[in-house]
């Protein structure tokens, strides 16, 4: 299937940029202009122009690009389509900017058994989900890393562990029809809940950390350039880790990443950035306690990244929603709120506007299928 030219600025590039046709003016009007340029060059126009309105957003409200306003009280809602994915926990989600819709995938059913993956793909589109029925799908598999390739305008699936628990290093393309199967020349080892997440800055899906055979924590930087991954050694990373938070901050213009486990018990507090190059811990005046498997996605309402929930490492799971806004971080109050929950599915939709969290963990044994929207996630001005 080919997909659309669309650009990363949600429908603010303008079309004689997305077509490559100038617009016509005078006697000129109405008649066919020549191209300007190549569709790479205009591609790369188009996601300069999306930062820069980002940027430029955040600006809007007296505050700089890397510290953008605070929310103000912003809800959680409930919603209740008629057709909704079965529970599940430990799958992937994101927003497809070509279809501008949420697509979801795998994760575990509601026995929370390795047996009971799942391998079905279901979109959002802002009222009702939709299971999908591709020709070619990847296998059963949870704890997978995914993302959306703006260069490519397609979805890359990395790794996760299969129903015998076997660690996958297997690289997924999804087009917004089917699944196909990649096989780059280089490829990270296989390990599951590692953090994957697109990089504006230097347009590359950056995937961090997870678990390796041998159940052996990791701390590698990867890149995926839209044809092949390639092993980065920075000079400062983050220790070691799983089940971290890790999305794009558009306003600063790096990749965030936050908590963790380094163990089965210990679950981790700190913040770092990625600048395209460096990693650098940072050290914000207030920061939410540790947590892993927490869902974290930057939220075009509030422009700002919104971390909910998690599990605390103690049994105790959290149910409370945070923004960072380039800084610090803030933690909300809203009058509605999920029930605590780890591992569930977050993603931003930008045609809609709503933060979108679906599933995950409510109780050790029990997974949920509730559809939750962040509303009236206005910044303050």
């Amino acid at each position: 299937m080919n997909r659309p030219a669309t650009s990363s600025a949600g429908g603010s590039c303008p079309t004689w940029l997305q077509t490559g046709r100038a617009p016509a003016f005078g006697k000129s009007q109405g008649k066919s202009v020549g191209p300007l340029v190549g569709r790479g060059v205009r591609e790369m126009w188009c996601a300069a122009l999306a930062a820069a309105l980002v940027a430029g957003a955040a600006l809007a409200g007296g505050a700089s690009a890397a510290n953008a306003t605070t929310a103000a009280n912003p809800t959680w809602t409930k919603h209740s389509p008629k057709t909704s994915p079965p529970a599940r926990t430990g799958g992937s989600m994101t927003y497809d900017t070509a279809t501008r819709q949420l697509v979801l995938f795998g994760g575990v059913g509601t026995s929370s058994s390795t047996t009971d993956l799942l391998s079905t793909t279901w979109t959002w589109n802002g009222t009702t989900w939709t299971k999908l029925a591709p020709k070619t799908s990847p296998p059963p598999s949870a704890t997978t890393s995914m993302a959306y390739d703006p260069a490519s305008r397609q979805f890359v699936l990395f790794g996760g562990n299969s129903p015998s628990f076997t660690f996958l290093s297997t690289t997924w393309e999804w087009n917004g029809a089917t699944w196909k199967k990649l096989a780059p020349k280089t490829s990270p080892t296989g390990r599951y809940g590692a953090d994957l997440a697109y990089d504006a800055a230097s347009r590359q899906l950056v995937l961090f950390g997870g678990v390796g055979r041998t159940d052996n924590l990791l701390s590698t930087t990867w890149t995926w350039n839209g044809s092949t991954w390639k092993k980065l050694s920075p000079k400062t990373s983050p220790p070691r880790r799983r089940f971290a938070s890790m999305a794009y901050d558009p306003p600063s213009r790096q990749l965030v990443l936050f908590g963790g486990t380094s163990t089965t018990t210990v679950a981790l507090p700190t913040t770092w950035t990625w600048n395209g190059s460096a990693w650098r811990r940072l050290l914000p005046k207030t920061s939410p306690t540790g947590r892993y498997y927490a869902s974290m996605a930057y939220d075009t309402a509030v422009r700002q990244l919104v971390l909910f929930g998690g599990s605390a490492g103690t049994g105790v799971l959290l149910s409370t929603t945070w923004t960072w806004n380039g800084t610090t971080w803030t933690k909300l109050a809203p009058k509605t709120s999920p029930s605590g929950r780890y591992d569930a599915y977050v993603a931003d939709d930008a045609a809609t506007r709503q933060l979108v969290l679906f599933g995950g963990a409510v109780v050790a044994t029990s997974d949920t299928s509730t559809t939750w929207v962040l509303d009236d996630a206005v910044p303050d001005r």
